[in-house]
């Protein structure tokens, strides 16, 4: 389904299941397809309002309007358009930022973050290449699709070689479009984090789950421990896991949001 924010442009999504609302928001370069090994028995337990964030998926990109902000704002505009109540917000990566950013317009029942960058002083080394384009020039002449994906899934999973043959292709696939690189160049130049209004989350009254690959080089433990420590919080971590829990441990991931 589309939801159109503009007489052009709009976002894809998708309704599956029933029960409570669970939006799934996912990460920088992801789509609804990133949460396929999941998404099967949270239907059984959730109605799922899964979202191609603006740029990415099926969803329209246009040359601008990358910045956290500006992706939360549509994602509030889709919720209140779908008229959801009593709904649970879940983001991985840059979709939990921009869900938490997303809560300061709704107001969902509890908000999931899945190894979500919060503080600025430590974020992902793969946004430089991305901000910089003669460094993003020479990377994609030095490699091509397949040698990306190997080395971007070197940094997002501690244990690459076990994923499905199918996830592999998807970032290969994702890496090999002009489009894809652009909204995600596009987006590495538009990120930024407001650490002290993240930290006024507690203001909001809303039930917070933080969830986390213990061995996250992307978006390490020490940004899930901090939020813990500064809001009211419960912080899951899944062993021997990188930065995609969704991906590398669904079965583990399931369990959590079915079970907390």
């Amino acid at each position: 389904m589309n939801f159109y924010y503009s007489k052009t442009d709009f976002l894809n999504y998708e309704i599956a299941g029933k029960g409570t609302p669970l939006v799934l928001l996912h990460g920088l370069g992801g789509s609804i397809n990133s949460w396929s090994l999941v998404r099967e028995e949270l239907e059984k337990h959730f109605q799922l309002i899964l979202v191609d964030l603006k740029g990415f998926g099926d969803s329209s990109k246009p040359e601008t309007g990358y910045s956290p902000q500006d992706q939360a704002d549509l994602v509030v505009k889709l919720v209140k358009e779908l008229k959801l109540k009593e709904f649970i917000l879940c983001g991985h990566s840059h979709g939990g930022l921009i869900a938490l950013l997303a809560c300061f317009q709704v107001k969902p029942k509890k908000l999931v973050l899945i190894d979500a960058p919060l503080f600025d002083e430590e974020l992902p080394s793969f946004l430089q290449p991305l901000r910089n384009p003669f460094l993003l020039k020479m990377f994609l002449a030095m490699y091509p699709p397949k040698a990306r994906a190997s080395l971007l899934m070197e940094k997002l999973f501690y244990a690459p070689e076990k994923l499905p043959e199918k996830i592999k292709k998807r970032y290969e696939l994702f890496l090999s479009t002009n489009d894809s690189i652009r909204v995600m160049s596009e987006s590495a130049k538009a990120f930024q984090i407001n650490s002290k209004q993240i930290q006024s989350f507690n203001t909001l009254g809303i039930e917070l789950l933080l969830v986390w690959g213990a061995k996250d080089e992307v978006v390490p433990v020490a940004h899930a421990e901090k939020m813990h420590s500064l809001v009211k919080s419960e912080l899951k971590l899944i062993p021997e896991c990188g930065h995609n829990p969704h991906e590398e441990k669904p079965t583990e991931l399931k369990n959590i949001l079915l079970n907390s």
